[in-house]
């Protein structure tokens, strides 16, 4: 016999799941999808340069970055547009005798150079995504001897009107660019100002480069050399070794 029924409503056995407020659901959904969006963003501009020398380039020029300014090349662009001319066939190149060091880690380039021995490389870790660069001197020279290696993507198709954007960054003494051959711009001086009232001897060499074998022209390779008369012959080598690379 049953009592008489209690104020309680009777026990359901088993879960039932509560029913959930359409506003709250579209909110949640809402959500995932901005956060989903601004994750595959940062995924995507996370591609750089760097490490990844077959990726295609999607960057835009990117201003010289804080804190950091090139030794090489003074502080005007060359002057364009480049004249005509051709690759300088006689600059000295690295012989048997020559013993040069090829530079460690150069794969962050994407490809090797050498430097005459006594010459010390590093890799700039304060650079732009989008840019590799080497810096490097002679410690045995008792007057400054400096190179700069960079390489720097150029936008899709890396047309003659990028190429001219990019360049409008790179420090060249303000002298007249020259072409040297297929590709590639130079500047060339014995006159170039150094410290103290001297003058020294500088190169700025530039070529455009394809990353990927049988690809299309992607990076913009910039060799930057400065130092006494007495070591023409050996920023000649260094900068004919990074054209050979990349040529």
């Amino acid at each position: 016999m049953s009592g008489p029924a209690g104020p309680y409503p009777p026990v359901q056995y088993g879960y039932t799941q509560p029913r959930k407020n359409s506003r709250t659901v579209l909110i949640a959904c809402l959500s995932v999808l901005v956060l989903a969006l601004l994750v595959g963003g940062g995924v995507i501009a996370y591609t750089t340069l760097k490490g990844k020398p077959t990726v295609t380039a999607t960057a835009t020029p990117s201003p010289a970055p804080t804190g950091w300014t090139s030794m090489v090349g003074g502080s005007a662009p060359g002057l364009e547009p480049p004249a005509a001319g051709g690759y300088p066939s006689a600059w000295s190149t690295f012989g048997a005798t020559d013993r040069p060091v090829a530079v460690p880690s150069a794969v962050d380039l994407g490809f090797d150079f050498k430097v005459p021995a006594g010459w010390k490389c590093q890799l700039r870790t304060d650079q732009p995504a989008d840019l590799v660069l080497y810096t490097c001197a002679d410690r045995f020279q008792a007057e400054p001897v400096e190179a700069e290696i960079e390489v720097q993507a150029c936008p899709p198709g890396c047309t003659e009107q990028m190429r001219t954007d990019l360049r409008a960054k790179q420090p060249a003494w303000g002298l007249q660019w020259n072409l040297s051959g297929p590709n590639t711009v130079r500047v060339t001086s014995e006159k170039v100002p150094g410290p103290n009232g001297t003058t020294r001897y500088g190169i700025v060499l530039i070529r455009y480069w394809s990353s990927v074998p049988s690809g299309p022209v992607d990076r913009q390779v910039v060799v930057r050399l400065a130092g006494p008369i007495s070591q023409a012959n050996a920023l000649q080598k260094v900068g004919h070794s990074v054209w050979s690379a990349v040529n």
